[in-house]
């Protein structure tokens, strides 16, 4: 009976970890659409528009 128990006890943890990894993971996935976080990709992206600023090449739109 002992080890029953500790089977199931096992698989209930294992089972909450995962519930547990999957509400980190939909929170953190929910704050990136939010702060609408900035990759390696997009900060390569920024700093050549803002050399292409910096040049004259390219004029940034005016705030209305």
């Amino acid at each position: 009976m002992e080890s029953v128990s500790e089977v199931i006890q096992t698989v209930l943890m294992a089972a909450a970890v995962g519930l547990l990894g999957t509400l980190i993971a939909r929170r953190r996935q929910h704050l990136k659409l939010i702060v609408r976080v900035i990759d390696r990709n997009d900060m390569e992206l920024v700093q050549f528009l803002d050399q292409l600023v910096a040049r004259g090449d390219l004029v940034p739109a005016p705030v209305t």
